[in-house]
């Protein structure tokens, strides 16, 4: 019973049995992926029937391997044993593919944070934001030091579309770059890589009679694409304001625009609310007050920002070995292929 078994689990028959179920299933992935979030898709890998598969594919492999191995030296001599050993590699890649792309479905997680041009942080787990609960073999994210020297942005013909988006500094005093298709390695299970480019003001709070600011910095906050509002609340008041920036302003029929992405004429359209009261609206230049009630609002120049995803996977490395290694052992096998 067992011998039928192995000899099942080792057949040709059910190699291709595996191979078809395996294009079949990545195929209903990627068609899932075009309509659906990534969380969905990764929920969906998680499936008994796609464990199940990568099990029978590593046993099926190992038993071939098992079994070609114990006739190598009756059956084979010279060159046509080294071929057979090609042949052999490549079942061995085809388990660590398999045991790969098990890990990454169990273990790539993502979470993201927002960093400034010119700012210098320690990114902590609280800085993180995720969207989904973690999977089965995920650990804690790393603590690092970051700095963002340059942001260098570029649009194609002042459209919504970039031709050169990268960021650049250091990361624990060791330089570092990062572009929307191209990824940093932090280490060995974490990468970073851009998801998203954004405007951000810096600004200052003051109040009567009090000579210094109440609160001043950098907002966390995304003024882009031109037009999109966004929510500021101050710590030490109850005022809410939404804010939108327009990069080249431009007034047409009592209608705010901007000409461009590029900040050539910046502009900030700025609401101010208390709870649910409207109090003030006004359109502010760099560096121009807005006052209301007992406060005085400002901002003083405007950074580009980048939200940065950090990625762990810890089979990333072993997919990228396993395809390497049967790219090596498709080569053995096909130069010492056996001449007839």
């Amino acid at each position: 019973m067992l011998t039928k078994l192995i000899e099942l689990l080792s057949s040709l028959k059910f190699s291709i049995f595996l191979t078809l179920s395996g294009a079949i299933y990545y195929l209903f992935l990627a068609i899932w992926g075009f309509k659906s979030p990534s969380f969905v898709i990764q929920n969906i890998a998680k499936l008994l029937p796609y464990k199940l598969f990568y099990l029978f594919l590593i046993l099926n492999n190992l038993f071939c391997i098992i079994r070609r191995l114990s006739k190598l030296n009756q059956e084979y001599k010279g060159k046509d044993k080294i071929s057979f050993l090609g042949t052999s590699l490549f079942h061995f890649s085809l388990i660590f593919l398999a045991l790969g792309f098990f890990l990454s479905v169990n273990s790539h997680y993502e979470g993201k944070f927002l960093l400034g041009e010119e700012e210098e942080t320690i990114i902590k787990k609280e800085d993180i934001s995720t969207s989904a609960p973690p999977p089965l073999l995920f650990n804690e994210f790393p603590e690092f030091k970051i700095k963002l020297e340059k942001v260098i942005y570029k649009f194609w013909e002042d459209k919504l579309l970039f031709t050169e988006l990268l960021g650049y500094g250091k990361i624990e005093e060791k330089n570092f770059s990062i572009k929307i298709n191209k990824f940093y390695i932090l280490n060995f299970f974490n990468f970073l890589r851009i998801s998203s480019f954004g405007y951000a003001p810096s600004y200052m709070v003051l109040i009567e009679n009090y000579p210094k600011p109440i609160e001043e910095g950098i907002l966390k906050i995304f003024l882009f694409p031109p037009g999109r509002k966004e929510l500021f609340i101050t710590q030490h008041f109850p005022h809410k304001f939404y804010i939108t920036l327009y990069p080249d302003f431009i007034e047409k029929d009592g209608n705010f625009y901007s000409k461009s992405m590029e900040l050539k004429n910046p502009k900030l359209l700025v609401k101010a609310y208390r709870g649910k009261v409207f109090l003030k609206e006004k359109i502010l230049s760099l560096r121009e007050p807005f006052e209301v009630e007992n406060l005085t609002l400002g901002f003083l120049d405007i950074y580009p920002i980048l939200e940065i995803s950090i990625v762990q996977d810890k089979g990333f490395f072993l997919v990228i070995f396993s395809i390497l290694l049967g790219v090596l052992s498709f080569t053995i096998r096909m130069y010492f292929k056996k001449e007839k």
